[in-house]
């Protein structure tokens, strides 16, 4: 009789364990499953080295004559190349860039207009007519644009028409060189060092050709002025429409017209020797301390560079090096889409709905996802690792839920080559939001889904009783 009944309660477990196993491989398995070519981030190490990986580091030359020099794509911010970017460097006017970021925010924000009449103070004024600096004269009798007045600092890194935008931006020169340090911080970026909006050295008087090359200028790294140019180009693009020009009258039609030449000699519009194909910005400047500074940015088969050489003591060198950086890196990464927007968001675990009409979330991506990769890299494998906003309790919410709702974001990072991104870059992440409404469920339908957790609570509780008691 004994034996019996050992044998009962045996078939009994047995017909429970399988009848259980059912159950739990249908609510598992609602997540698609993943390519070959990618890793699900459940089963991955998804920490991120601080540094460009090694092999890719060797692929690319190394200028010894440089003081500093970076390479950041200019839609995530991945860093691509870096050589003493954390060196101190005094870099003269690329403080304009930071204050042309400044002025197109305002516009953005409608503090400021692009056809606003702009005049021009005594200061500005006096700048404007030492010709001895990059500049466009300006009159005090009449208004300018402050649409002209930003083509004249894009194109010709004019002194004058970069003090008048200062004043105009805040009211005076002060206030926004104490704006642009905040904007600096704001990003995380502590290693600078800025005496002026314009980039004159702290030595300049007006009319004195000889305080030109004396005391010093403003001061930054490499990885700064990457940082600067990167949020100039990928939020307000529009400013390259008038860093690719290489020479245009300002005041054009008018009897003050007066030409402007683009000081970067790399950017394709120019009649230079150094003219390179695709590359439509940004500035070069020279400082007597640290020699000649280059920043460029080109775009070719969507991949889009944005290139920082500093402290090179000769003209010819300084593109030379920036020519054979910009080919290396080109020869080197490619841009590949990896998140298609409003595809199923299947790299995830389910999401269940307490008191839905619906027992899990159907989400998708809400954007597109692009990712830099090495070229030799032709499957590239994926690390997908997915963060829940607060209303996410342990991969549950609450009905009912909006479709649109964003539930979390998705990082996605190549496997073998996991390239650093700027502090204050777009990054490799993409939100993960709802598909459809899930409405709150009446009091009959929760009362039956109430029975059935019960149910399956019992279940579970049995098996774990006669796995507990057989193992």
């Amino acid at each position: 009789m004994l034996i019996k009944g050992i044998k009962k309660i045996l078939v009994f477990g047995l017909i429970m364990n399988s009848f259980l196993s059912i159950d739990v491989y249908a609510v598992t398995t609602s997540t698609d499953s993943i390519p070959n070519n990618q890793t699900s981030f459940q089963d991955s190490d998804t920490s991120i080295e601080n540094s460009v990986p090694e092999n890719l580091v060797n692929s690319m030359p190394v200028f010894e004559e440089t003081k500093g020099a970076y390479i950041v794509d200019g839609l995530n911010g991945q860093i691509l190349y870096t050589h003493e970017a954390d060196q101190l460097v005094e870099v003269g006017s690329f403080s304009q860039l930071l204050l042309l970021y400044l002025i197109y925010q305002a516009i953005d924000r409608g503090q400021l207009a692009s056809a606003q009449e702009v005049w021009i103070s005594d200061e500005a004024y006096a700048l404007s007519q030492d010709y001895d600096l990059p500049n466009v004269p300006l009159r005090q009798d009449l208004s300018y644009s402050l649409k002209d007045l930003i083509e004249a600092v894009s194109l010709n890194a004019s002194r004058g028409a970069a003090l008048a935008l200062a004043e105009e931006l805040t009211g005076s020169e002060a206030k926004t060189l104490k704006l642009m340090e905040e904007q600096l911080n704001e990003w995380g970026e502590e290693d600078f060092a800025l005496i002026n909006v314009t980039g004159v050295s702290d030595r300049y008087q007006v009319g004195d050709s000889e305080s030109i090359n004396q005391g010093h200028t403003n001061q930054m790294t490499a990885q700064t002025v990457a940082t600067i140019a990167y949020h100039l180009v990928n939020e307000y693009p529009d400013y390259l429409k008038s860093s690719q020009i290489y020479q245009k009258l300002f005041q054009e039609g008018t009897s003050d017209a007066f030409e402007m030449t683009n000081p970067n000699l790399l950017i394709e519009n120019s009649d230079s020797l150094y003219a390179m194909k695709n590359v439509d910005g940004l500035s070069a400047s020279k400082t007597e301390e640290d020699g000649y500074n280059l920043i460029a940015t080109t775009e070719k088969d969507g991949l889009r560079l944005i290139v920082v050489l500093l402290g090179v003591g000769e003209n010819e060198k300084l593109y030379q090096f920036s020519k054979e950086l910009i080919e290396r890196a080109q020869n080197i990464y490619r841009i590949e889409t990896v998140i298609k927007e409003n595809s199923l968001a299947t790299h995830l675990d389910s999401i269940k709905v307490e008191n839905g009409k619906a027992n899990t979330l159907k989400l998708m991506y809400g954007s597109n996802l692009k990712l830099v990769v090495p070229i030799i890299d032709t499957a590239p494998r994926l690390v997908y690792q997915f963060t829940a906003n607060q209303s996410v309790n342990d991969y549950q919410v609450k009905a009912p839920v909006k479709a649109g709702t964003v539930v979390g974001q998705m990082q996605v990072d190549i496997a073998d080559y996991r390239l650093p991104i700027l502090r204050s870059g777009r990054g490799n992440y993409v939100s993960v939001k709802v598909v459809e409404d899930i409405e709150e469920a009446n009091a009959l339908e929760k009362t039956w889904r109430s029975i059935q957790n019960t149910g399956d609570n019992a279940w579970n509780a049995v098996r774990k009783f006669f796995t507990d008691l057989f193992n």
